[in-house]
């Protein structure tokens, strides 16, 4: 291969490499668990967008970074309790009664 097919094909890598997006938010619909506030529900769902990023940036094979993103954030909001198409719903049990 000649210096300048060399050169060529790397730039061509470079500008390609600089298209791939990466995620800016879920594309999955979650809903606060039962009884949770929604002060709650926003910062569990901050702390899962950042597990969700950091999850996607890892190497994977098969999925895009969307998929992993998604498969991420969905796991960790499941593990707090919200509900996530797909998953079973979780169990929590009911407040007390209010005190009378």
């Amino acid at each position: 291969m000649t210096k300048a097919k060399l050169v060529a094909a790397c730039v061509a890598v470079a500008l390609l490499s600089g298209c791939v997006r990466p995620p800016v938010g879920p594309t999955v619909a979650v809903t606060p668990g039962p009884y949770k506030p929604p002060e709650v529900f926003a910062q569990e769902e901050a702390a899962c967008m950042q597990y969700g990023s950091q999850m996607a940036a890892r190497s994977g094979q098969g999925a895009s970074l969307q998929q992993r993103y998604d498969l991420a954030y969905e796991q960790c909001m499941y593990a707090k309790g919200n509900q996530v198409p797909g998953f079973a719903a979780p169990t929590t049990p009911p407040p007390p009664p209010p005190p009378g």
